[in-house]
């Protein structure tokens, strides 16, 4: 019986992130042509950096929906059942096993560095395993290097279109940013890194970050992608050297 009510969940989730990506696209005009006109042109810089939030988190909404419809047949069929749930989990078992994403942990993460780990979950697991994982020796601990390479390797898998490669690369840099600032934060008392004002910075910086870098991957085109980059300064970047 649980299998069931989380096939509806599921099923749930993905007619309504399809809904969403519909509405956005269709009636809201939040899309590619969006970013790339005029009109974007003459928005306030701060109407600018939080229309691109708002485009790139709709343009995901696609993603989310496939997934989570794909997962439910998963589910659905069995294959999705995970004995032992996943490592260092205390639930014994899950549904999991073909998970795709965990969108509220995308959309609301404090943690940039951590997103891979929920979005297009498996081919994260592969990238990890046969890429990030191998380009060190035996005992060695990962670099920034591997990192770099491993999003280079997903950017030219995804297409021969610079906006992923820009996408990926840049990436790169953010994870290592984030990296230090946990790194950072490792000083401080407890009290301080989890107040909730601190949190909630984070997770609109982060969110912020994630969606100006994520924009070269609606745009792929190069000079596009650096044309929308530019209207934000290269705020992105700015904070990625910060």
């Amino acid at each position: 019986h649980g299998n069931v009510h989380l096939l509806g969940d599921f099923f749930l989730k993905a007619v309504v992130c399809v809904g969403l990506w519909m509405y956005f696209y269709n009636h809201v005009g939040f899309d590619v042509d969006f970013i790339e006109g005029s009109a974007w042109r003459g928005l306030p810089i701060v109407s600018r950096v939080l229309l691109l939030w708002v485009t790139v988190v709709a343009y995901r909404m696609k993603y989310y929906g496939v997934w989570t419809f794909s997962e439910s047949m998963m589910i659905f069929s069995g294959f999705g059942y995970r004995p032992g749930g996943e490592e260092g989990s205390d639930r014994g078992c899950d549904w999991e096993r073909y998970a795709t994403s965990h969108i509220l942990s995308v959309e609301f993460n404090p943690s940039i560095a951590d997103t891979p780990r929920h979005w297009n979950i498996c081919t994260g697991r592969w990238l990890r395993h046969y890429v990030y994982e191998r380009l060190s020796a035996v005992g060695d601990k990962p670099s920034f290097f591997n990192m770099l390479v491993t999003q280079l390797v997903s950017g030219v898998w995804h297409g021969l279109l610079p906006g992923y490669w820009l996408f990926f690369a840049t990436s790169a840099f953010i994870f290592q940013a984030s990296r230090a600032i946990y790194r950072y934060e490792q000083n401080w008392p407890s009290k301080w890194r989890n107040w909730y004002v601190w949190w909630s910075l984070k997770v609109v910086t982060s969110a912020l970050v994630l969606n100006y870098a994520g924009s070269a991957f609606v745009v792929l085109e190069l000079g596009e992608s650096l044309r929308v980059w530019r209207s934000v300064y290269y705020f992105g970047h700015v904070w990625t050297v910060a």
